[in-house]
């Protein structure tokens, strides 16, 4: 058996699992209640994100900031930013779906 085979499909991308337990802290968060702390790890996020290079929760993590302004009561020019962000990253990526859903739900904050 070729172990060099095994190997190269058990590796751990760490930076990527990392980014995505943020995702899921800061869903969980927000589906609490828990807006302000929501917040705060979709800033996180996008920082990590940006350090690490990796682009494929950028527009998740922009939804759910625009999410927790609107529901802490930002201006709506700073929710329409969070939600814009959003969906650039949805249309660079490819995410239809997701893009779609931002669209349906916010598209009065979209361009």
């Amino acid at each position: 058996m070729d172990l060099d085979i095994i190997q190269t499909k058990a590796t751990f991308d760490f930076h990527a699992f990392k980014l995505k337990v943020i995702y899921n802290r800061m869903k969980t968060l927000y589906d609490m209640e828990k807006y302000d702390e929501a917040m705060s790890e979709a800033k996180l996020g996008i920082e990590e994100a940006i350090k690490e290079d990796r682009m494929v929760y950028m527009g998740n993590f922009y939804y759910y900031l625009g999410q927790c302004y609107e529901k802490l009561g930002y201006e709506d020019v700073e929710i329409s930013k969070q939600y814009h962000k959003a969906q650039l990253f949805f249309e660079l990526l490819g995410k239809d779906y997701l893009l779609s859903i931002l669209k349906d739900l916010k598209g009065k904050w979209c361009y």
